[in-house]
């Protein structure tokens, strides 16, 4: 029975082998919100969060079937969304605005967030993530998304400039809707964080690593970056009855190791 075992290096970093685990290249969370007890007050500033209450548009919240909680904002006047009707269309700018935080000084400091949005006709709308540092009045946009799918991840990577610096974050939404239909924008989670400096990749091997004399195998693989560092290929050793062989991804790999979501899928 011949064995297989594997080892990964990025190629754009010299002699990279990485053993970590996935929870090394994270330094420090500045905020984690899932939205399951509502706005936690120690994390957000609740006076300066604008436009939640139910005059205004209220901050809505979706339990899923598998018991996620989602926050966000809704037009719901045929009560589609199964929590009582919401009547008064979205206009305007809806704000989240974190308490001040002090960001790490030699880190990438991203924020993450998990978005679901939906809608059957609606005016312009955007969501943005802004900061600016404590004191200032103008927000700095660092994030904008324009052109919604269905459901997707937003990585804003913040420049090095607010490195050490006490800054406060926002995630703001913008929408002029006037239709009579179910129209939302709501959040999954929010994460803010800082990460090393340094790439971080796990490979989940996908069907039985292992093949009798004389058959011919081929194990499919799917690699994640885990890290805040882009990966744009890879080299990769594997080991059959004592021979190395080696490769790189891509080759008939699909890559997207971008950070902290990116993964890749194909066979050796």
């Amino acid at each position: 029975m011949k064995k297989m075992k594997f080892l990964l290096g990025a190629l754009s970093f010299v002699a990279a082998a990485f053993t970590m685990t996935p929870s090394q290249a994270q330094i420090k969370t500045y905020i984690s919100e899932d939205f399951s007890q509502g706005l936690n007050a120690s994390v957000w500033n609740l006076d300066a969060c604008t436009n939640i209450n139910e005059e205004d548009g209220p901050l809505y919240y979706l339990l899923t079937s598998d018991n996620n909680t989602w926050g966000g904002w809704v037009y719901d006047p045929n009560n589609l969304m199964g929590a009582g009707s919401i009547s008064t269309p979205l206009n305007g700018t809806y704000e989240i605005v974190a308490k001040p935080i002090q960001l790490e000084s030699d880190a990438l400091n991203i924020v993450f967030v998990s978005y679901m949005y939906g809608e059957q006709s609606a005016g312009n709308r955007s969501f943005s993530i802004r900061i600016k540092e404590e004191g200032a009045s103008e927000w700095t946009e660092v994030e904008k998304l324009s052109d919604f799918s269905q459901d997707g991840t937003i990585v804003a990577t913040l420049d090095s400039k607010w490195n050490g610096k006490k800054v406060i974050l926002e995630v703001c939404f913008s929408a002029q809707h006037q239709a009579n239909s179910t129209y939302y924008f709501l959040m999954g989670e929010i994460k803010f964080a800082a990460y090393s400096k340094q790439p971080e990749l796990s490979t989940k091997i996908n069907g039985a690593p292992v093949a009798y004399p004389g058959d011919q195998y081929n194990v499919n693989l799917t690699i994640y970056n885990s890290g805040a560092i882009p990966v744009n290929s890879l080299e990769y050793t594997y080991v059959v009855d004592d021979t190395a062989k080696t490769g790189t991804i891509p080759g008939n790999f699909k890559p997207a190791l971008t950070p902290l979501l990116g993964r890749a899928t194909g066979s050796v």
